[in-house]
């Protein structure tokens, strides 16, 4: 065990010394870097690295390309809010916002699950404001994994104008999907709007997400019961989450009469 650790503290310090050498960083490896991080906990040793990762990315002279983009962010996904993960959010933004290459829909996804831990900030608002219109320009449909995971990633975003026109951006993929959710993607796409407050843009998603609920042949894990229930405790009253829940209902009945059959009782022994 002390062994481990002494190796992964000597990884981050060789990490840190790289990332501090004279040398810029192009767009992939900087893509390549925050990607390795994507199971590094919170610790002092990770903020040194995202702290110097951070001068680098401000430092490239080159635009990133749409799997750079998706790459760094999907790296993000451990990180806790610290100075230094807003640092990166905010080196990052403009290379978004000057990336001429259309991200992918895999590029999407990955790119927005990577915020899941990220809490509410200016920086993490420039972000999303800079994917708004990478996920717009994307010519690519959305598969529901994409979908789960993107949504799964906005957990800790606040409710803001910058919140609200991706999810503005993502209504219309979620409906160009042409095949109903199965049970994974339906509860991590649901879990990520529990701090999304009522808005034309939320009613929109749900009102997105229900026919591709009710269209669902896949049973409900228990687990996935309750992410998505527990996702919906900021939305409002509406026609659009009454058919969530209308589309949720069969599916939870069904999950659990498969789990706890009803007993057969043979009338004549009583």
């Amino acid at each position: 065990m002390h062994s481990m650790a002494c190796s992964g503290v000597q990884t981050a310090q060789n990490y840190e010394r790289f990332c501090q050498s004279l040398e810029p960083l192009k767009g992939q490896e900087i893509g390549n870097a925050l990607y390795g991080l994507q199971r590094c906990a919170d610790s002092t040793e990770l903020r040194a690295v995202l702290a110097s990762l951070a001068t680098k990315i401000t430092q490239c002279s080159e635009p990133l390309k749409g799997q750079e983009i998706g790459n760094a962010l999907y790296g993000l996904q451990q990180c806790a809010d610290s100075t230094e993960l807003r640092a990166v959010l905010a080196a990052l933004a403009p290379k978004i916002c000057q990336s001429s290459e259309p991200l992918n829909a895999q590029n999407i996804g990955n790119a927005l699950y990577g915020l899941q831990r990220c809490a509410d900030s200016a920086e993490l608002r420039a972000i999303l404001d800079a994917m708004v219109p990478k996920i717009v320009q994307c010519s690519e449909p959305l598969s529901e994994q994409t979908i789960g995971n993107a949504l799964y990633g906005l957990q800790r975003c606040a409710d803001s104008k910058e919140l609200r026109a991706i999810l503005e951006a993502i209504a219309p993929k979620i409906i160009q999907y042409p095949e109903p959710l199965k049970q994974q993607a339906i509860g991590t796409a649901l879990y990520g709007l529990q701090r999304c407050a009522d808005s034309t843009e939320l009613r929109a998603v749900l009102a997105a997400l229900a026919p591709k609920i009710r269209q669902s042949l896949e049973p409900l894990k228990g687990q996935t019961v309750g992410n998505a229930l527990y996702g919906l405790q900021r939305c409002a009253d509406s026609t659009e989450l009454r058919a969530v829940l209308a589309a949720l209902a069969p599916k939870i009945c069904q999950s659990f009469s498969q789990r706890w059959p009803p007993r057969f009782v043979n009338p004549q022994s009583h």
